[in-house]
């Protein structure tokens, strides 16, 4: 990782290093190549960040809604949204549902 020279956005490089041999074999340098893998390193981040939300995703369809109770419902929601998607989560649910009104006024 590192920048190139006079720019200020870090870039990942692919280093290669080859040892120079004389015509009679001793080592007499070394040469080298790079390769900026940018790209491939911020597609390679992407993906990861993209199969842990089908992770996440796959588990949050295993996991909710398996119950008909509507706090078991939400308990299995905040299960599955911390610490996989957030830090902090929170389900507020209408009080007249808990006691078995239909909808929330308004609704």
């Amino acid at each position: 990782v590192g920048t190139t020279p006079g720019g200020t956005e870090r870039r990942h490089w692919s280093m290669n290093l080859y040892r120079v041999h004389s015509g009679a074999g001793r080592p007499v340098g070394i040469a080298g190549l790079a390769t900026d893998v940018t790209r491939r390193h911020i597609a390679a981040r992407e993906a990861a960040s993209a199969r842990r939300n089908l992770a996440l995703l796959n588990e949050a369809s295993a996991r909710i809604g398996n119950s008909l109770d509507l706090e078991t419902t939400a308990r299995e929601l905040l299960d599955v949204a911390v610490p996989g998607f957030c830090d902090l989560a929170t389900v507020d649910l209408y009080q007249g549902l808990l006691t078995g009104e239909e909808a929330a006024p308004g609704s």
